[in-house]
């Protein structure tokens, strides 16, 4: 009876490997969905005289942010 070349340790290691990096590759999908209500960040069309004609929806956000010690730089696109 052969053993296998790499022994099962090494198997167990190797599947303990793909296994992990698939979790971490994977892309998920957002947990956080925008409010429907108008917010303090809304942006809306507002008419001469006041009123709201419309809403202007976000589609896309990016927030990039970098901090080192006591200082943060965030850069919102």
């Amino acid at each position: 009876m052969q053993r296998h070349p790499l022994g099962p340790v090494s198997v167990v290691v190797c599947l303990s490997l793909v296994i992990l990096s698939a979790v971490v590759l994977w892309p998920s999908q957002p947990t956080v969905s925008a409010a429907t209500d108008e917010t303090a960040g809304s942006l809306a069309i507002i008419s001469k005289d006041g009123s709201v004609n419309g809403a202007c929806p976000l589609r896309h956000t990016e927030v990039r942010a970098a901090v080192s010690g006591f200082l943060a730089r965030v850069t919102v696109t």
